[in-house]
């Protein structure tokens, strides 16, 4: 027996999540996510050193509708009723609009610890994200006009490194 054991582990999660909001009227009305982690750990039984990356992915869509009402304040007598109804027609100020938002990142790590006496241990860690956001904004069929018709926005790509 004069050999090293090593020790790895190594971790895979997917993740899924439906969310519909049946009984809203106005506001989020679902959002679905799809997440994946995988994690990959090596090193030594007797730890003399460890090394880990790791790696994540995630689309998340966001939808949900909203009334607008630009009638200044909303109580009884300048627009509540406007604002509970969403089938209620469009009027000049007073229109329904919807939204979808969908996010897509992903990140990378490298980690490792090693030791450098009997009691002291250098642990450190490199990290790299990125993300990227789609919008998307939709108004009332009865206020389309050339110049208001529903259009997607793509906001530039945000990156982070810690």
């Amino acid at each position: 027996m004069g050999g090293r054991q090593t020790a790895s582990a190594s971790r895979l999660e997917y993740l899924y999540k439906d969310n519909n909001y049946k009984t809203t009227t106005l506001g989020r009305t679902g959002d679905t996510r799809n997440e994946v982690f995988v994690n990959l750990t090596y090193g030594t039984a007797v730890v003399v050193a460890r090394d880990a990356c790791s790696a994540t992915t995630s689309t998340i869509n966001y939808d949900s509708y909203h009334r607008n009402v630009g009638v200044g304040s909303c109580d009884a007598t300048t627009g509540a009723e406007l604002l509970r109804s969403r089938c209620a027609a469009a009027v000049e100020l007073v229109y329904n609009w919807s939204a979808t938002v969908k996010n897509n990142n992903w990140m990378i790590g490298l980690g490792g610890d090693w030791p450098v006496s009997e009691k002291f241990m250098l642990t450190g860690s490199i990290m790299y994200e990125e993300v990227e956001r789609h919008v998307g904004h939709g108004v009332a069929e009865q206020l389309r006009q050339p110049a208001a018709a529903a259009r997607t926005t793509r906001t530039p790509r945000s990156r982070r490194s810690t």
